[in-house]
């Protein structure tokens, strides 16, 4: 039979009170100091308490049943899936992009870049995606005929990190009339050097000495050897189809480069180490430029840099970071007008990390330019009140007209004809026809 909680607490109270007060057969406790008695009615409270504490909780289980452990909510659908779509799906170069997706990871910077079996090429847009892990962006189509081979182009859209990635196939469709390039070559990112062919000089034929009969001998002249020039190596440059890029072993641009390539793409991390074999991995730094075509519109230049750059577009200074710093992304925005631009960007890197890349996007779409056309005017009626024209004076040219033939009247023969006679009044008088 179990008992209650509150029993134990009425048998510790009746123990206390014989404790305290004595029993009727002991009476009072003898010789007990009063320290001694002041500790145990404490020890007696708190003992007290604890019993009624554990009375409590025993009666009401609910207060000590542990709470529901925490569940983390799922993330909305569509994350970890990223995807893109491209409007419109097919081009040539010069063409708007525009470029959608979902399923990013929220207010994550994703870089779009088309891919090949040669690598990647530079970055062409950048956005940011919202809080739905949706983006939009978009870029023009590059003038490089690595690009504008006819067929299918991947269009890659991704994370710094490399996480996240998603693709979509680009037609690349030239216009009608238009002669597309083969593809491009490989071109070699090391300066050669050709030597010029050796020159060796012919010796002269020997001069042909005269016999002079003589007792005393005469010598023989003989022909001094010219000697042979040393071939002197000349620097001739790589082709240069992309971004000439120009590197220095120093970090201030001085003095003639070290090294001068074609660089495809303007992307590189080269982290501890140098961009070739024959430069530094701290204090370099590099030039490269290029003439780009640009719609009509208004445009964003990024730079991803450690340590410093600068942009120059058309010669004039848009970014300005000339300076030791970490890794950070710089931007600078302007107008452009349709036409060839020229931009130059500049780096150095001083020590540690090295990092360098550049894109741009379109902010506005280009103003569609309209081409007159001439459509010739209706000539005006006048509506002014009419003048009289003086009709020309008719020429009378006499024509012949046929008199109408008369048409003869039966007359009766036997009968009289009268004789007018001129009086005053006239009076026809009969006259007799004899037979």
């Amino acid at each position: 039979m179990s008992r209650s909680p509150f029993h134990s607490v009425f048998a510790f109270l009746a123990i206390f009170s014989r404790r305290r007060h004595g029993s009727r057969e002991t009476g009072p406790l003898p010789g007990e100091s009063r320290r001694s008695a002041r500790a145990f009615r404490r020890g007696a409270w708190l003992g007290l308490l604890l019993s009624l504490l554990a009375a409590i909780l025993t009666a009401c289980p609910a207060l000590v049943t542990p709470p529901a452990p925490f569940r983390t909510p799922n993330p909305p659908a569509g994350q970890g899936q990223p995807a893109i779509q491209l409007a419109p799906a097919q081009g040539y170069a010069g063409v708007y992009v525009q470029v959608t997706g979902q399923g990013w990871p929220i207010n994550g910077l994703v870089l779009i870049t088309l891919v090949d079996e040669r690598g990647r090429s530079g970055i062409l847009a950048a956005a940011t995606a919202d809080e739905e892990g949706r983006l939009s962006s978009g870029f023009l189509y590059p003038v490089n005929r690595r690009w504008l081979v006819p067929g299918e182009q991947t269009v890659l859209a991704y994370t710094p990190d490399d996480k996240h990635q998603a693709t979509a196939l680009f037609t690349v469709a030239p216009p009608a009339g238009t002669t597309p390039p083969a593809s491009a070559p490989l071109v070699p990112v090391s300066v050669t050097s050709t030597a010029s062919p050796s020159v060796t000089a012919t010796p002269s034929p020997s001069a042909t000495p005269s016999v002079t009969p003589s007792a005393t001998a005469t010598n023989t002249p003989t022909s001094t050897p010219t000697p042979t020039v040393t071939p002197t190596p000349t620097f001739t440059p790589p082709p240069i189809t992309d971004w000439r890029g120009e590197y220095w072993a120093n970090p201030n641009l001085s003095g003639p480069p070290a090294l001068v390539r074609n660089d495809v793409e303007l992307s590189f991390v080269w982290g501890n180490s140098g961009p070739a074999p024959s430069l530094p991995a701290d204090n370099f730094s590099a030039r490269w430029s290029q003439t780009l075509f640009f719609d009509a519109g208004e445009y964003r230049f990024l730079v991803e840099v450690d340590d410093g750059a600068r942009l120059y577009v058309d010669d004039v200074l848009v970014i300005d970071e000339w300076r030791d710093g970490a890794a950070r992304l710089l931007e600078a925005t302007l107008p452009l007008e349709r036409g060839f631009h020229q931009v130059r960007l500049e780096y150095f890197e001083h020590t540690e990390w090295a990092v360098l890349r550049f894109w741009w996007e379109r902010v506005t779409p280009p103003t569609p330019t309209f081409t007159p056309t001439w459509t010739p005017s209706p000539t005006p009626t006048p509506t002014g009140t009419p003048t009289s024209t003086p009709s020309p004076t008719p020429t009378h040219t006499p024509t012949w007209t046929p008199s109408p033939t008369p048409t003869p009247t039966p007359t009766q023969l036997n009968s009289p004809i009268p004789t007018p006679t001129h009086t005053a009044t006239w009076t026809p008088s009969p006259t007799a026809v004899s037979p």
